[in-house]
């Protein structure tokens, strides 16, 4: 049902005169689809319900019909003639005040109702049911014979069993019985035996005597005299082994290929330093040569492969890690409540310093810590701050004083093979079970944050341009929602939301709304100047043309485009005005039944020849029953108070600029398409990601 319409002509009679009129009132519609086609021998469920004193009064009579619409989509019933629900149409106290008439109907034949616009106002017709009451004025006749008794009704079937009873109190336990027979009682216990005495086995061993007083020492003799004797001759020398050795000064010795021989290895000590492939330096104790590829100069490969074997190196619970750098890990690490699995470099800090950090200071040179993944995220950064500090998981800085130098970049490199693959160079999210989060939150100079919580993807505040987004063949600002606000842009006194696009500098699906008035800026000799949209209460499709009176008649043909994007019908009728231009005695309208076009005709059956504009109105299709609506962003309190009067905006450009207090900027910078330029090399950072 949600695109069915009731496309209602309500004509009502009453047969209501004198005291014995029938208490019944006509209403007759057509039913038609959302898009105007009718709903022929179809089954309609309606509900009718008399309010009191309003639209959205107390329902004082509520009856229910079930009926069929004919080939044309017309039906027919009488209010007073259905099934009852609440009350009865006689007992309706028509002098108590207004009376209003809401309808309700299920096109499906069924008893889901749907209202179909405002209550509706009953008028003088139906009172004619106060006349037939006695209007009130004259005096109650006397009561009638009492009526035969009908025949009792047939009994109602049983009701349903109770429920169960609240069960009543245990009652007292009851005596114990007496010990029953089954053999004499148990005899006591006879009292223990005497010890007997020791066997005979010999005599007890006696005591050990005393340790006896210790001598003392003797004294040391005297040193023999002689001379010694002389040192026998040395030994032949015995023959030179298989094995040579050859290297140079500060080298490690390495065997060479053949497991015998001595050489130099890629290590060289000079007592003070080491270094690997390279001569060791005079400032770093352990120096490795970068080497001249990508692979880097320096791998570490895990040898353990136990899960969780650095578990010794430092606690999960408490991050603490002894500021050790481990590489190439084998395991889960839980970090905050985020796991990261077998990590290849973990660094960890436990005090106010960094865990990580890149610096790059040469010209011209990519970032100084670069993340880059086959099939995932090439960095994550993750805040765990249980200080409520508000301590960011990332931080951009940029000092350069070249414009266009941001702090953190996003850029999307991908080659998308589906036309509505997303290429993401920065994305902005939340957790999905925080009720309200902002993906991305940007501040300028003179930004402000939010004042309140918001379900927000990108949040930009700045004194000029909030958010900026610059495509030249795509979209440049993108933003959706599914419950509250997909863009949000907000200044003082400059533009909320700038947007600028060779096809559309906005476009969006679904009504647009602004608490201010909605203009066209156009070009003029003083300068763009502000054209103002016309409102209504509805919404209206116009179309203006001009057209010929010959000999006093012209028929009006309705452009078919223009046809397909309105609704015209008895309910819905289109607005006709037509203005001559030339003598006669005035013009009027006859338009066709179709809907389609009319005959603009002179008055006074006149035959005048002149030329003619007219301007049609017609309700927009799927829009046709729109009249006023909430603005569910609003407030739902009278909101008159907090407007005030605008004062109108001057011609002059520089009139108009002390009037609000612009500060005199430039244009946004979204002028200049084409000019941003990313401080990352694309070939080399393609190179990477190619690896």
């Amino acid at each position: 049902m949600k695109h069915i319409r009731l496309l209602i002509v309500l004509l009502f009679g009453a047969y209501i005169a004198h005291a014995q009129a029938p208490q019944l009132m006509n209403y007759q519609a057509v039913a038609r689809n959302g898009s105007g086609q009718v709903l022929a021998n179809q089954s309609v469920g309606l509900r009718f319900s008399i309010l009191d004193g309003g639209p959205n009064g107390n329902a004082v009579y509520v009856e229910t019909h079930a009926t069929s619409t004919n080939q044309f989509g017309l039906f027919t019933v009488s209010v007073g003639g259905g099934n009852p629900v609440t009350g009865t149409l006689g007992g309706v106290n028509w002098a108590s005040g207004n009376k209003y008439m809401k309808v309700e109907a299920d096109l499906s034949g069924g008893t889901s109702y749907t209202a179909f616009g405002n209550a509706t106002q009953l008028l003088s017709v139906p009172y004619a049911l106060y006349a037939a009451n006695g209007g009130g004025g004259g005096a109650t006749g006397p009561t009638g014979p009492q009526g035969i008794a009908g025949t009792p009704g047939t009994p109602g079937a049983p009701g349903a069993p109770g429920a169960q009873g609240i069960a009543g109190p245990t009652g007292p336990t009851g005596a114990t019985g007496a010990q029953g027979t089954g053999g004499g009682p148990t005899g006591p216990t006879g009292p223990t035996g005497a010890t007997g005495a020791p066997g005979s086995g010999g005599g007890a061993t006696g005591a050990t005597g005393a340790t006896g007083v210790t001598g003392p020492t003797g004294a040391t003799g005297a040193t023999g005299i002689g001379t010694a004797g002389p040192t026998g001759a040395t030994g032949v020398t015995g023959p030179t082994g298989a094995g040579s050795a050859s290297g140079t000064l500060n080298y490690v010795a390495k065997f060479t290929p053949n497991g015998t021989s001595l050489g130099n290895s890629q290590i060289q000590d000079n007592g003070t330093g080491i270094g690997v492939a390279v001569a060791p330096s005079a400032t770093d104790r352990f120096l490795i040569d970068a080497g001249s590829t990508l692979l880097g100069g320096l791998k570490v490969t895990k040898t353990n492969t136990t899960a969780n074997s650095y578990s010794s190196n430092f606690s999960q619970g408490t991050l603490v890690s002894g500021q050790n750098v481990f590489t190439n890990l084998s395991g889960t690490f839980n970090a905050g409540g985020f796991n990261i699995n077998n990590p290849a470099l973990l660094s960890l800090s436990t005090t106010q310093g960094y865990a990580l950090a890149g610096v790059s200071a040469g010209a011209d040179t990519l970032a100084a810590v670069l993340g880059a993944s086959i099939n995932s995220n090439g960095g994550y950064f993750l805040s765990n701050d249980a200080q409520n500090r508000a301590n960011p998981g990332l931080v951009g800085v940029s000092t350069s004083s070249v414009d266009n130098t941001p702090g953190a970049m996003g850029y999307g490199m991908g080659n998308a093979t589906v036309g509505d693959s997303l290429v993401l160079g920065l994305l902005g999210t939340y957790d999905v079970n925080s009720k309200y989060g902002t993906g991305v939150l940007g501040f300028g100079y003179g930004g402000t944050p939010p004042t309140r919580r918001l379900d927000v993807g990108v949040w930009g505040s700045a004194e000029n341009i909030g958010v900026e987004g610059i495509s030249t063949a795509g979209t440049g600002v993108q933003g959706e929602s599914t419950d509250d606000i997909g863009v949000v842009g907000y200044s003082v006194n400059y533009v909320g939301v700038y947007a600028e696009g060779d096809l559309y500098g906005s476009y969006t699906v679904g009504d647009q709304a602004a608490t201010g008035a909605k203009t066209a800026s156009v070009p003029t000799s003083k300068g763009n100047q502000k054209l103002y949209v016309m409102e209504a209460p509805g919404v209206w499709f116009e179309d203006l043309g001009n057209a010929k009176l010959v000999n006093g008649v012209a028929t009006v043909n309705l452009d078919p485009l223009f046809l397909e994007t309105v609704v015209i019908d008895e309910a819905h009728p289109m607005v006709i005005s037509v203005t001559p231009q030339g003598d006669c005695k005035g013009l009027y309208v006859v338009p066709n039944a179709a809907g389609t076009g009319f005959e603009v005709r002179e008055l006074g059956g006149g035959n005048a020849t002149i030329n003619f504009s007219y301007r049609v109105s017609a309700k927009r299709l799927y829009y046709q029953d729109f009249r006023f609506g909430a603005d569910l962003l609003g407030s739902a309190n009278d909101t008159r108070s907090a407007s005030k009067y605008r004062q109108a905006i001057p011609v002059s450009h520089s009139e108009a600029a002390a009037q609000v207090g612009f500060k005199g900027k430039s244009q946004p910078k979204a002028k200049q398409s084409g000019t941003f330029k990313s401080p990352f090399a694309q070939p080399n950072v393609k190179s990477l990601l190619n690896k």
